[in-house]
């Protein structure tokens, strides 16, 4: 319809407007160029034409021109609202926020229900650090939209810059009571909980949110950063999996990510490492032993009880266990299958279990073990139980020396 209304009349001033926001929709910013200034040739003062034009020089990547034309359409109609607001995000988005703030300040004064232009006001305060004008135009959109989480999220923006994060943590909390699904609330209240030690929080939230809404990718990843900033970088890795993942993919994850940071952690002490038959060692700088990190059921950690990794094991932890037994039995007379000298070693198993109040360790050695499952250990170095956030588990491997002062009490029970 569009083309044949042009091919009678090809200067008709509305099918060219339309077809050049039509191109300008359909990423041809040049095609849209062509037919608007045709229009402004009959119209010179059309502000809705040259709003059109501005975004399509925008878009074609000269902003000098787009700015040109939009400070046109505001000479040309100086209380048309839309060009105003245009011309005030145009400045913003061009790096000229200062420019932006008088233009946008005016029109919110004008037009202090106009919620673009509320948004728009908040966004260039916060880029100018004008704290109290950012909260300003928080506090007048939660007054116009009381049911929606922008105000509420915008107020605790607000309250953070000006460095008060409970009251920061109180109003993203709100947001959220208003819209549970809202993503940059979320992200905000579990950036906020971390640095007011309150992760235990931030993850019951970002748990329960998971939740409630499995088919919110985004709050996994946002459990995923919130555990990178409370330096948990194993758990981290695992919260990014999502139920679209296999069943196995979080916990295997967990356990690789855990050798390997515990790696990064105690290489740079002088400790190695190898991999025989896929199992991960990690071997103290004398060669006498090697740890092995690996998930542990929900009673690691207590002196009481009897743990075991959480999964049975395979061919390479059986091996290792048995080695063990000959080598705390020292019986001078048993024959340790020919091994190369480096697999004379203890292997230590480094068990961990995340529970609500945090991760309950201990460093054991088996002994013993039958069909896969571990079922004794000769000596259970229990650690006290890590808060999230709190100290790095190598540092309770590190010696003495190269602690320093970070050092921790461990309870030992040889059995």
């Amino acid at each position: 319809m569009l083309a044949e209304v042009l091919a009678k009349n090809p200067r008709d001033n509305e099918a060219l407007v339309l077809r050049g926001n039509l191109a300008l929709a359909q990423s041809d910013p040049k095609a849209a160029i062509v037919d608007l200034r045709a229009v402004l040739r009959d119209q010179p003062n059309a502000t809705g034409v040259m709003r059109a034009l501005a975004r399509a020089h925008l878009a074609n990547g000269e902003p000098a021109l787009a700015e040109e034309t939009i400070r046109r359409a505001v000479d040309a109609n100086p209380q048309d609202t839309g060009a105003r607001l245009d011309l005030a995000q145009l400045l913003a988005q061009m790096g000229k926020p200062e420019q932006a703030k008088p233009v946008i300040d005016e029109l919110v004064k004008q037009h202090p229900d106009n919620v673009t232009a509320l948004e728009a006001q908040f966004k260039i305060a916060a880029v100018t650090k004008d704290v109290a004008s950012a909260r300003s135009a928080a506090d007048a959109l939660v007054a116009l939209q009381p049911k929606l989480a922008l105000g509420y999220y915008y107020q605790g923006a607000a309250a953070e810059a000006d460095k008060h994060p409970e009251d920061a943590a109180r109003l993203y909390a709100k947001a959220l009571e208003v819209q549970p699904e809202a993503v940059e609330p979320l992200q905000a209240l579990a950036r906020v909980l971390v640095g007011l030690n309150r992760t235990p929080e931030a993850l019951r939230r970002l748990d329960e949110t998971i939740a409630r809404y499995p088919a919110l990718p985004l709050a996994a990843n946002i459990k995923g950063e919130t555990l990178i900033a409370a330096q948990h970088p194993a758990d981290a890795e695992a919260a990014f999996c999502t139920p679209f993942d296999p069943p196995i993919m979080e916990g295997l994850t967990r356990w690789a990510r855990t050798n390997r940071f515990l790696r990064e952690e105690l290489i740079p002490l002088g400790w190695g490492f190898d991999n025989p038959r896929n199992l991960p060692r990690t071997i103290h700088p004398g060669g006498q032993f090697a740890i092995v990190a690996t998930t542990g059921d929900d009673v690691t950690g207590l002196a009481d009880l009897l743990p075991a990794p959480k999964y049975a094991k395979g061919y390479a932890t059986t091996r290792a266990v048995e080695v063990n037994e000959q080598l705390t039995l020292d019986f001078g007379d048993f024959d340790l299958g020919g091994l190369p000298a480096r697999d004379h070693l203890l292997t230590w198993l480094l068990l961990f279990h995340s529970a609500d109040d945090g991760f309950h360790v201990e460093l054991s050695l088996p002994d013993q073990i039958d069909d896969g499952r571990i079922t004794s250990w000769a000596e259970r170095i229990i650690l006290p139980v890590f808060p999230r956030g709190g100290v790095h588990l190598a540092d309770a491997l590190a010696s003495p020396d190269s602690a320093g002062d970070r050092g921790i009490v461990v309870e030992v029970s040889r059995l």
